[in-house]
């Protein structure tokens, strides 16, 4: 069977979300994909879920893997997959029920392409709350846009491409990074000149929620190891591009933090509190102000 999309989904604790996931996947109008779902050592009945899913459909298969992150789970599929096409899915995101088939239909009508994008939309709750939408700037997709702007002008949700596998031949994800691996990976792809297309409609949603990785994880951690990392994968003229901007990014930032203080500082609130703060210690009334103050939030909670 020819044009097969082989759909990775990492599993870690999300039997609230997984099924609604699966059905997103289930329900595609295109019928020739995969779904290869890797356990990541979840604690929750997440594995229950899927074992529902692999009875419904034989599309469905799993691998069972201890905790060892994003990333890992990912490489684990990627060495079963049988497709000729790559997605990837978290498991508590979803897509639109013709995504497959209107990436095929552009990889069919023009066989040189490497990448098909679509609009997403970061919802809340139900994909009937939108946040708001991510849409991809042709003018930054790129690998000197990404190398450069990226999570300042460019995001990209990963399961807001579909991608021949062909490219992703000698590219893992790298698994000492629990935040930002897909940045890295999206480098190498474009290191690669793919030849991309972007349809512009929603075709998946990304969940916002308070035990999503980007909510939980130190993403600034990441964000310097990931620079270190960058040195072994991408030439030397590139790196010192990116450093320099970085220091230039984080100036700016500090700059900015620093002119707001001031701004702040001159406020007649301000000037107020200070005058206040100094009657207080005048008539050693601040420590009691401290103690009432921190009762009544003590109290209140």
């Amino acid at each position: 069977m020819k044009n097969v999309i082989s759909i990775i989904i990492p599993v870690y604790n999300q039997e609230k979300y997984l099924a609604e996931t699966l059905n997103s996947v289930l329900n595609q109008s295109c019928s020739n994909w995969e779904c290869i779902l890797v356990n990541d050592g979840s604690a929750d009945n997440s594995v229950s879920v899927i074992n529902q899913y692999l009875a419904k459909d034989n599309r469905f298969s799993f691998i069972n893997s201890e905790n060892k992150g994003v990333s890992h789970a990912r490489n684990l599929a990627l060495k079963q997959v049988k497709g000729d096409f790559i997605l990837f899915l978290d498991g508590d995101d979803i897509i639109h029920t013709e995504k497959l088939q209107m990436a095929i239909s552009n990889f069919e009508q023009n066989t040189d392409l490497s990448i098909v994008f679509n609009t997403t939309n970061y919802f809340q709750d139900t994909i009937e709350n939108v946040l708001f939408d991510i849409k991809l700037d042709t003018e930054l997709l790129n690998f000197n846009g990404i190398l450069l702007y990226w999570g300042e002008k460019i995001t990209i949700p990963i399961h807001s491409a579909i991608i021949k596998k062909t490219l992703l031949e000698g590219i893992e994800f790298n698994c000492e990074l629990t935040a930002q691996e897909d940045w890295l990976v999206w480098l190498r792809l474009f290191q690669k000149k793919p030849k991309v297309f972007i349809l512009d409609e929603v075709l998946s949603y990304y969940r916002k929620h308070n035990t999503s990785r980007t909510q939980t994880v130190s993403l600034k951690e990441d964000h310097f190891k990931a620079l270190q990392i960058f040195e072994n994968y991408i030439d030397l003229e590139d790196y010192k591009l990116l450093l320099l901007h970085q220091v230039k990014r984080y100036y700016n930032k500090s700059y900015d933090s620093i002119y707001k203080l001031n701004a702040i500082k001159e406020s007649k609130t301000y000037r107020a509190a200070f005058f206040l703060k100094k009657i207080a210690v005048k008539f050693k009334l601040l420590g009691v102000i401290k103690f009432v103050t921190a009762k009544y939030f003590k109290d209140a909670k």
